[in-house]
């Protein structure tokens, strides 16, 4: 398969800082946003519409990986300020990673 080249700008919509990550060869793109001081994680289609990626009780979220079967992978960050990792299959529910290690992080006045 030849090389996919993508030129385009783009920019989650609302967002204060849009950045993106991953690509797969199908044209994914992942990433994370930033909009009003809450960190999202989203998948931009080769369409170019967008899905959020949000994980339920979370304080933010970021996708870190996409293969080309579209599965996605990703960390969050829980109530306590645990760094935890999620598997995003498609057509299948969202699942944190079972036997996560926890590991602190210290975003910014969110976990003081």
């Amino acid at each position: 398969m030849p090389p996919l080249v993508l030129s385009a700008l783009f920019d989650v919509s609302g967002a204060m800082d849009t950045t993106p990550a991953p690509i797969n060869a199908k044209g994914m793109v992942g990433g994370a946003y930033d909009s009003q001081f809450e960190v999202f994680g989203f998948l931009r289609m080769r369409a170019g519409h967008f899905e959020t990626v949000f994980v339920k009780d979370s304080i933010g979220a970021t996708v870190s990986g996409i293969n080309d079967s579209n599965v996605v992978t990703g960390y969050y960050l829980d109530s306590s300020c645990n760094s935890l990792g999620f598997i995003r299959v498609p057509f299948v529910t969202f699942s944190p990673c079972a036997g996560a290690s926890r590991l602190p992080l210290a975003p910014p006045d969110r976990c003081e």
